[in-house]
């Protein structure tokens, strides 16, 4: 811009007055771009890190579960190693039941076993009768707090095992006959009270099929 400037003793001059250029803005198409190509990062983003939340879930979920079987598994094979041929009498039954019994249908394994502790070193015995039963697809412990049962002995139940849709047992004898069942359906071919080892047999709806064996030290 120029402007015409008079000064004393002279003409007229033009002077020339130069203004500052003003800063542009963002032009309303330059922001929906911009915003748009924002968005699409965005739900990138979101895609990759909801991915990576979901596998971590299922990595911690998957880690618990082993937790539980290996925890599951030490506690079934401390008590068949701890088996003592100790049988027990009920209220409702004449005959004594026996130290270790198995009956696949229900699935129910009961035992005595020396494992129990006493932590408070109380007046009573380190032997426990103890059973593992499949309900609802759920494999549950059952421990007696006395050995022989009365009318008002309650077991305290704690579930060990979720999703689990098989629980069988085998059984290896001291002339190594496998049996399906215990005691034996011929006790005059398996002599003894208890067996010298037991498979566990798990059938679990992630893993399938597990199998763990234990050795039974068989004390009296």
């Amino acid at each position: 811009m120029k402007k015409n400037i008079a000064g004393p003793g002279k003409g007229k001059r033009a002077v020339e007055i130069g203004t500052a250029g003003a800063e542009r803005g963002f032009t309303l198409l330059e922001l929906l771009v911009a915003l748009s190509i924002f968005a699409l990062i965005s739900v990138s983003l979101y895609g990759s890190l909801s991915s990576m939340l979901a596998t971590k879930e299922q990595l911690e979920a998957d880690s618990e579960k082993l937790r539980e079987l290996q925890t599951t598994m030490r506690i079934i094979g401390r008590d068949i190693e701890q088996a003592v041929d100790r049988p027990i009498r009920t209220y409702y039954q004449m005959d004594p039941r026996d130290a270790m019994m198995w009956t696949e249908i229900p699935a129910v394994f009961e035992l005595t076993t020396s494992g129990r502790r006493n932590p408070l070193l109380l007046k009573r015995s380190s032997l426990q009768r103890v059973s593992y039963r499949l309900e609802d697809e759920s494999l549950i412990k059952d421990s007696w707090p006395v050995l022989d049962r009365g009318v008002e002995t309650q077991p305290f139940s704690q579930v060990l095992l979720r999703e689990v849709e098989g629980f069988e047992l085998s059984f290896k004898d001291s002339l190594g006959t496998t049996c399906r069942q215990w005691p034996p359906d011929n006790p005059a071919l398996s002599p003894d009270n208890l067996p010298k080892a037991v498979q566990v047999h798990l059938d679990l709806k992630k893993w399938g099929r597990i199998d763990r064996l234990f050795l039974v030290a068989g004390k009296g």
